[in-house]
């Protein structure tokens, strides 16, 4: 199941919840939902530097695009 948000997708079926997304996003665009996975809290924060998914150990978070569009 793919979580689509403006400019950042979450595959919720590889995501393990260990917020390390959370950590590494510099603006402080991302907050843990009430299911415990993380989501976008404004998409206007969101700088699309891609450290939430270089670091997502899951490769569950995609940035810019959706899972299989390519």
């Amino acid at each position: 199941m793919n979580d689509k948000q403006g400019s950042w997708t979450l595959k919720k079926d590889r995501c393990k919840n260990c917020n390390i997304c959370i950590s590494f996003c510099p603006a402080g665009s991302l907050v843990i939902d009430e299911d415990g996975f993380p989501r976008q809290s404004e998409e206007i924060k969101c700088r699309q530097c891609g450290l939430c998914e270089r670091w997502c150990p899951d490769f569950a978070i995609e940035v810019g695009g959706v899972f299989g569009a390519k």
